[in-house]
């Protein structure tokens, strides 16, 4: 005998689950997200439970439902930090659902609640709100001992920075990174690392198109030249270019260089989510506030 299922409280106690899961998610992956973000991630997971009163479709077309939904929550849910950040986060989200069906499966089994009903690869339980809530608590508490186990991953030190080439503004996030060490060996002066796969639609076309040519081919055009870089596979000669201006942003505090040399490499920074890397320290000697660049520089972001 099948049992009745309530439309409403079907999708509203789906979203409000699935936006804490998502919120647990970004615990585990040290992500920040909006409450906005959270929000609508949750009505959309709540939406896509409605697929068990649908007639029983083929297990292809279920599949890339569950497929679709999955990574539309996830992408509503966070900002855009790398496809690596992004799996990443699929990963939990997936693995916070799998722990709480096996919590809601435990209480169906151990103790007395209603009835069950599956279609489309969705389950339905009709378990009672204190014991909901004995579930949600145990998923919580699991997320909290495996912070406690090994550490909250660590977040990034980083910084928003701007990039001049000529009239050309380029802008995004900076990974302050302690063991950088970039230099311009024929001034000695420190140079910075652009990723040119986060940069690349953010270039000037003529330098985009002459830094491409160099990673598919080797051949190398000026204005650009070759500047010696340590990396996790050795030294590597990364092309480089000079840019006109420079500024890093970070706390509120504006630090600006001027006529610096920006190397570019062809790797993802951070798994996906930094732009650029600069040294941690103050970046450079000539570093001057300067308002009215900040203030035209946010301006322009927005």
């Amino acid at each position: 005998m099948r049992g009745v299922v309530y439309v409403d409280i079907l999708v509203l106690v789906n979203g409000v689950i699935a936006a804490f899961l998502l919120r647990c998610t970004a615990r585990l992956c040290s992500c920040q997200s909006p409450g906005l973000r959270l929000l609508a991630a949750g009505v959309l997971a709540g939406l896509s439970s409605l697929v068990l009163l649908l007639p029983p479709l083929p297990a292809a077309a279920v599949w890339a439902l569950k497929l679709a939904g999955l990574a539309s929550i996830v992408a509503m849910a966070f900002p855009w930090q790398g496809m690596r950040w992004y799996l990443r986060a699929v990963f939990w989200y997936v693995a916070l659902n799998m722990l709480l069906s096996g919590a809601v499966l435990a209480a169906v089994y151990y103790g007395a609640a209603g009835s069950v009903e599956t279609n489309n690869l969705t389950i339905y339980f009709n378990i009672s709100p204190l014991g909901l809530v004995g579930c949600v608590t145990t998923v919580y508490l699991a997320m909290r001992m495996c912070l406690w186990s090994f550490g909250r991953p660590a977040a990034h030190p980083a910084a928003s920075f701007a990039v001049w080439f000529g009239t050309r503004q380029v802008c995004g996030m900076a990974l302050l990174d302690t063991g950088l060490s970039l230099h311009d060996p024929v001034t000695g002066e420190e140079a910075f690392l652009l990723s040119y796969p986060a940069l690349a639609e953010k270039l000037p076309a003529e330098l985009s198109a002459k830094l491409l040519t160099y990673f598919q081919s080797g051949r190398l055009e000026a204005p650009l030249r070759l500047v010696p870089a340590q990396t996790a596979a050795g030294i590597r000669a990364l092309p480089a270019a000079r840019a006109d201006r420079l500024l890093l942003q970070e706390e509120g505090r504006l630090q600006a260089q001027r006529a610096t040399l920006a190397v570019f490499t062809n790797e993802a920074l951070g798994g996906g989510q930094f732009g650029a890397a600069v040294a941690a320290a103050p970046y450079g000697t000539g570093a001057q506030k300067d308002r009215r660049e900040a203030t035209t520089w946010v301006g322009l972001q927005h």
